[in-house]
């Protein structure tokens, strides 16, 4: 019998330290974790800090399996950003069997 496995995709823009302590809540239940970030927000307003040094860190410890930088498209609304970006975790745990 083939084994469900269970993905977890998080967005990130702000909020990144609240991140590592939300991943191990839930690591040792899940299969996979992806994290979809982005530098501008979906009403396109830019960071002024990296996130990418705790990214990278926390990739390294294998709390998160995979990132990938959502680029926001300022030719549409921030709600189908929005969803836009959920779709892009979304596929990638669809990706990963989950």
């Amino acid at each position: 019998m083939k084994k469900n496995k269970l993905g977890v995709a998080y967005n990130l823009f702000t909020g990144v330290e609240l991140l590592e302590h939300s991943i191990k809540c839930i690591r040792n239940s899940v299969d996979y974790i992806c994290v979809v970030y982005s530098f501008t927000s979906h009403r396109n307003e830019h960071l002024d800090y990296s996130f990418m040094p705790t990214l990278e860190r926390l990739l390294k410890l294998k709390l998160i399996d995979e990132i990938v930088e959502f680029r926001t498209n300022n030719k549409v609304s921030a709600k189908q950003n929005e969803i836009s970006q959920r779709n892009t975790g979304l596929e990638m745990c669809k990706n990963n069997n989950c």
